[in-house]
């Protein structure tokens, strides 16, 4: 059940700003309705996944993403120790602590999108995981 590089380009695209969205405001887009503790929740097999476009595409989904994200945060406003819950884990965490965990998010399939090119032979270096290159 592994993505393809395109699969996993789209997934880096969502994986921040919308779920700190579904937090924020509880408009989990896709997802739907998930006040029922998580049961509408379901990920789609790597098959199901959809593809980036192209690296074009990638790089403005990250910039939309990057907005999405810092634009909730700044919504949060003074709510981020209020107490919310994951549709995917029920127990309570601060709304703070969840959004700093799509980061965390982000940040682990950015490492495996670095090992994916790096297995294809691409030339990437630390430098390049860390937007340093």
């Amino acid at each position: 059940n592994w993505m393809t590089t395109a699969q996993l380009l789209q997934h880096l695209t969502e994986s921040c700003g919308m779920v700190c969205k579904g937090f924020v405001t509880g408009d989990w887009g896709p997802f739907g309705d998930v006040s029922d503790g998580g049961d509408a929740i379901s990920m789609p097999t790597a098959e199901e996944m959809q593809s980036v476009g192209g690296v074009d595409d990638a790089l403005a989904g990250l910039e939309r993403d990057k907005a999405l994200a810092l634009e909730m945060i700044e919504a949060a406003g003074d709510r981020l120790d209020d107490p919310t819950t994951a549709p995917w884990d029920p127990r309570p965490a601060p709304l703070g602590q969840q959004l700093l965990g799509m980061i965390g998010h982000l940040n682990n399939h950015k490492g495996q999108l670095y090992y994916y090119l790096k297995l294809q032979g691409k030339p990437v270096n630390t430098m390049h995981y860390y937007g340093m290159a």
